[in-house]
């Protein structure tokens, strides 16, 4: 596979992942990771301080598949609608069988009464792994450009 075709299935893997969350399909999130898959929110002055420490973490199925379930049916929030915004990807790096890529987001979240305001933006850094299945990710890190986390932050960025 060349180069343009690995970034151009790396995109397809973003459109698809942010359009399950724009419409709202949580419960195909977790299919969108390998079985030890991890995901984690975090500010991106943390993560470049060489910390793991975020505002929204999963690793592996286990912990995905709980997401979905508390917020179908435990979690309490105003309901809210996300649009994802992305910006080309980059291949960083491609060894050992998977591919580190950086794509730019911003997600404007619109309320039940209509206000609409960016509720995040930043940069993924994923790193995708191919299988029969198609891409995957093994790990997704959601760089933010603020320190300040939204109380709000319920279904996944």
């Amino acid at each position: 596979m060349s180069s343009e075709d690995t970034r151009l299935q790396v995109e397809d893997l973003l459109r698809r992942y942010v359009r399950q969350i724009d419409d709202g399909e949580i419960e195909g999130w977790p299919a969108f990771f390998t079985e030890a898959g991890h995901y984690l929110i975090i500010p991106k002055e943390t993560y470049n301080e060489g910390l793991r420490i975020g505002f929204y973490s999963c690793d592996g199925q286990a912990m995905f598949q709980d997401r979905v379930t508390c917020l179908r049916e435990t979690a309490i929030y105003e309901p809210q609608q996300y649009r994802h915004i992305l910006g080309g990807t980059h291949v960083v790096d491609e060894s050992d069988g998977a591919v580190t890529a950086e794509t730019n987001f911003m997600v404007v979240r619109t309320t039940q009464d209509g206000d609409m305001t960016v509720f995040a933006a930043g940069r993924y850094r994923d790193e995708v792994v191919f299988d029969e299945e198609g891409p995957k990710f093994r790990d997704k890190l959601v760089l933010t450009d603020s320190v300040r986390a939204d109380t709000l932050i319920a279904m996944p960025l």
